[in-house]
């Protein structure tokens, strides 16, 4: 039976804290809490109540470093984690603050959003840090990497409760926002702006004509461009386009996908259907041409 509400999982290393901090969110000690690393094996969902919505954590193994090399048992830690990704809403992830940012929390990261889901950062255990060292992590270089640029970062300690407020807010923001469904008339405006705004490359010598774009689902968000082309479309111009919308949506946080495909105008051969007054107009300028004549 499927427990009602929205689902988060939380995903990260081990001893990132995932159990310390859903023990304490949910004010009830439902997860093993250890210092030795891999206490959790399978997935746990958590059911909790937050300002009168209801929630389910999805508790998950830490991600180790060598996991399709590694034990028959590590190896089903990570299939059952990705599982909980794909059937989560929104993903929060752990690092563990003392670490900083890590290769292994960059793998975790591309793994993450290989399924379009949103994802949230939280690092853990700040409590631990003298302020000079939360400086040195905030400027650090692996915490400027390109793949954090466009997520949302936060940071807690659950072992003291700190955060939490912020962290949820934010969790609840960017839920929203991955779930919208942006008009038609919106994007079509943003479209039309963007163009405006640089040059037009060109395909195979004709230049890319971008007839319209409409709303495609989401987990990602999806936004379909229909134009001349559809494949080969210059990496600078896609990039431009992505990072244009994900600016003017507010999509931090959010996997933006943008499709282009190559189709007509749906209005375009279509004949227009003319009103009882439109067609007494033209038969009276028809008589007129005919009796110039």
């Amino acid at each position: 039976m499927e427990i009602p509400g929205t689902k988060i999982a939380v995903i990260g290393r081990p001893n990132a804290g995932k159990s310390t901090f859903i023990n304490q969110f949910t004010k009830q000690d439902r997860l093993i809490v250890s210092d030795i690393p891999g206490t959790t094996i399978d997935s746990i969902h958590v059911p909790f109540t937050f300002n009168d919505e209801e929630f389910v954590f999805i508790d998950t193994a830490g991600i180790r470093k060598r996991y399709r090399q590694s034990h028959a048992v590590e190896y089903f830690s990570y299939v059952r984690a990705m599982h909980a990704v794909a059937e989560s809403e929104i993903v929060l992830m752990l690092i563990d603050a003392n670490d900083g940012v890590v290769d292994q929390d960059l793998r975790i990261l591309n793994l993450i959003r290989e399924h379009g889901k949103p994802v949230v950062i939280a690092f853990n255990k700040v409590d631990e840090l003298t302020p000079e060292d939360i400086e040195n992590l905030l400027t650090s270089k692996k915490y400027h990497n390109s793949a954090l640029g466009d997520l949302v970062i936060t940071q807690i300690s659950a072992l003291q409760k700190r955060g939490f407020k912020k962290l949820f807010d934010t969790l609840a923001d960017v839920h929203a926002t991955a779930t919208t469904k942006f008009s038609t008339g919106m994007l079509n405006k943003l479209l039309e702006k963007f163009a405006l705004a640089t040059n037009i490359p060109s395909v195979g010598g004709r230049p890319v004509k971008m007839r319209y774009i409409h709303f495609g689902g989401i987990y990602p968000t999806k936004l379909i461009i229909h134009s001349n082309v559809s494949s080969k479309i210059p990496a600078n111009y896609r990039r431009y386009l992505i990072n244009s919308f994900r600016e003017a949506l507010n999509l931090k946080s959010v996997e933006l996908n943008l499709i282009f495909k190559k189709g007509e105008n749906p209005y375009e051969g279509k004949k227009n259907e003319l009103t009882s007054r439109q067609i007494k107009k033209k038969k009276r300028l028809v008589k007129h041409v005919k009796k110039s004549k």
